[in-house]
């Protein structure tokens, strides 16, 4: 019975990757052809809460856009730091930067008031700590002119840093970015990231309902999700001109905090395809470990386990090789194989702790 539900598992897991990686390999690189419509505007939002550290690189990346066509809305979330003071300080550098304070704190509340008083109907969105490429902007105005979209979904990487720790995470960020752009790619959308996401301003206006103000994450998720049950057309932007890059957490306890966060939402998904594709994963990764525990004391669990650790290896290996390119991964065969073996064990951990966690803070 249980070699059965193993090999089940294996067949459901296999398949369910094979499609995203199916969906990623059919995504072609975006070439920007034509001349760009100047009457074609975008507001880049920006909710900062104690960024003093990071928000002067981001401010730089704006300034150095090869674009200078849009404007910049940088909402204040309650910070104690020196944040308030470097917005106000980089008015100056920027034709068309505002900076407002968000009455009410939190990250969905700074943006719904960040998106509000925006001018324009193409919102993109980043965080404070992130990095946008030189071509950001420009990018996504060039895609939205020739793929009009309710939410285009851009990619995400991890700055490369040397630590196995740093490189693990960049390994582990990249497999989600892809997956969410294969999935994408294949009409069935199912993760998205506030980082790098761009939508439309009356789209958000109707789905700012559904978008749980109650629970402190998933500003990003809940949109999609509410987006994609009415019908909206959603699709990623595969180009590198594109990219964001975020920053590795410095510490375990910091990467599991994050970890739990995003996990904290999960309770909250009604999409059916998203709900599907997370119990797989989950479900496979207490099955492993729960076999990994019981080959302890029950020696021919082993076997069992290794059908699932390998079938789980070779399929995420291979989707590996797909995307390791594109986001400049380090050493992907030695990490692919070392993240397999951890990887279940802080799955198991971090879901069902964000399933039950009940006081979740951004910063």
């Amino acid at each position: 019975m249980l070699t059965a539900l193993v090999i089940l598992f294996s067949i459901v897991y296999a398949t369910t990757f094979a499609t995203l990686i199916y969906g990623w390999v059919r995504l072609v690189d975006f070439k920007p052809s034509g001349k760009m419509s100047q009457d074609l505007t975008l507001t880049v939002v920006v909710a900062c809460r104690n960024e003093a550290m990071k928000l002067p690189q981001l401010l730089d990346a704006l300034a150095n856009q090869t674009c200078s066509n849009f404007d910049i809305v940088l909402v204040n979330d309650h910070s104690s730091d020196t944040t308030l003071e470097i917005m106000n300080n980089a008015i100056g550098r920027f034709n068309h930067l505002s900076v407002i304070n968000s009455d009410k704190p939190g990250k969905k509340q700074a943006l719904r008031a960040g998106i509000r008083v925006s001018k324009s109907e193409l919102i993109l969105t980043t965080d404070a700590d992130c990095m946008p490429c030189p071509t950001w902007v420009e990018t996504f105005l060039h895609y939205f002119q020739q793929h009009p979209s309710d939410m285009i979904i851009g990619p995400v990487s991890m700055q490369p840093q040397k630590s196995l720790f740093s490189q693990l995470q960049s390994l582990e960020f990249a497999s989600m970015v892809a997956s969410g752009g294969g999935a994408a790619s294949i009409h069935r959308p199912i993760l998205c990231n506030g980082a790098n996401l761009g939508f439309l301003k009356s789209v958000w206006l109707r789905c700012q309902s559904e978008l749980r103000m109650d629970i402190l994450s998933g500003d990003d998720m809940f949109l999609l999700q509410s987006i994609k049950r009415r019908g909206g057309s959603i699709r990623f932007l595969k180009s590198p001109k594109a990219m964001v890059e975020s920053t590795a957490t410095d510490t375990i306890q910091d990467f599991i905090n994050q970890r739990i966060r995003w996990a904290s939402k999960s309770a909250a998904y009604t999409d059916e395809q998203i709900i599907v594709v997370s119990l797989i994963v989950m479900s496979v990764c207490i099955m492993l470990v729960g076999l990994g525990i019981t080959s302890l004391f029950y020696r021919p669990a082993i076997y069992q386990w290794s059908v699932l650790f390998i079938t789980k290896l070779l399929i995420d290996g291979f989707f590996v090789t797909r995307f390791t390119s594109f986001f400049n991964i380090k050493n992907p065969v030695i990490n692919t194989l070392v993240l397999s073996m951890i990887y279940p064990f802080y799955v198991t951990y971090i879901g069902l702790h964000g399933l039950f966690a009940k006081q979740i803070v951004w910063k």
